[in-house]
């Protein structure tokens, strides 16, 4: 190692001679700087276009910021973005309708690869919309049960299709359907499958195979109001109050919400909007679980207020 250190000294010394002989000027040459481009923004019609060309507003969410924010949900990233709003009808996984800028959700145009997403009929009238997905995890952490926390599988494949279907027959009126078929299968357990947790082949705890919604919601100026329909098929899952817990069928059930909205004021004291906003969960008041063996709440109402700034 001294002798390494000691031939990259001579070296450097003979390159410092070297420089004390060549010309001033040649001394005194500025480093060129590093050169600065302008942010590119990979545009729906797939032609890259530097941010500042693009005579628009831009939002970038990209991968970093989705990791750090641990949200669940698309909505939940949407709601930071500036001059986005959204509406949810009923509870978590009902129908979301986003408004940009103060206009209608039915003006939003939503492309992947330059394809549209959902196709408009008759003047927007009817909309409707396929998707195909399939997916491949790896360490996939899913939850057992409260005695057996999570357990990490290690490969699922899973796959199926969405349908929606939105109807505008009036105006300020909207029904909207859905419809998911979904197929899960492990494909390696890594050892903690077992016969009954996630045996390889099987599909996974709770994921139904059909589940669909349909909503039907009424909005004008401040006010808002919908009621959605969930409805889910059976599944598999695991009896905890047996021995073994072993592996049953979870029973499919449908449940009724309805939301309520009023903005009460707008661009008050900096703030953008305040609204009064009330839900009744499991209207019909029926028995139901989302894990076997587990109630689920009946009927609930929620008040509060929201404020948007």
């Amino acid at each position: 190692m001294t002798r390494v250190i000691g031939g990259l000294g001579i070296v450097v010394a003979m390159m410092m001679m070297i420089a004390g002989a060549a010309p001033a000027q040649e001394r005194t040459e500025p480093a060129p700087e590093a050169l600065r481009v302008d942010p590119v923004v990979v545009t729906a019609t797939k032609t890259p276009t530097p941010a500042g060309q693009t005579g628009s507003s831009v939002t970038v969410i990209d991968e970093v910021t989705i990791e750090r924010r641990q949200e669940t949900d698309v909505l939940e990233i949407l709601r930071d973005v500036p001059g986005v709003s959204l509406i949810q009808s009923g509870s978590r996984g009902g129908a979301t309708s986003i408004f940009t800028r103060g206009g209608n959700s039915d003006m939003n145009l939503v492309l992947i690869d330059g394809m549209k997403v959902n196709q408009p009929l008759f003047g927007k009238l009817v909309e409707l919309g396929a998707t195909y997905f399939e997916n491949r995890f790896r360490d996939l952490i899913a939850f057992v049960s409260f005695t057996e926390g999570s357990k990490n599988i290690q490969a699922v494949k899973t796959k199926g299709v969405e349908f929606v279907a939105t109807l505008r027959p009036l105006r300020g009126w909207t029904a909207t359907g859905t419809y998911t078929f979904l197929q899960t299968e492990v494909t390696d357990d890594g050892g903690i499958g077992g016969q009954n947790t996630f045996p390889k082949g099987e599909p996974l705890l709770r994921r139904p195979a059909h589940s669909g919604s349909v909503s039907v919601g009424y909005q004008r100026d401040r006010f808002q109001a919908s009621t959605t329909l969930f409805v889910k098929g059976d599944s598999i899952d695991r009896d905890f109050s047996s021995p073994g817990s072993p592996r049953v069928t979870l029973p499919g059930y449908e449940k009724l919400d309805l939301a309520v909205a009023w903005t009460l004021f707008r661009n008050v004291l900096g703030l953008q909007e305040i609204t009064w906003k009330t839900r009744l969960s499991n209207v019909l008041n029926k028995r139901y679980e989302e894990v076997f063996g587990f109630s689920s709440p009946r009927l609930a109402a929620f008040t509060g207020i929201e404020v948007r700034y």
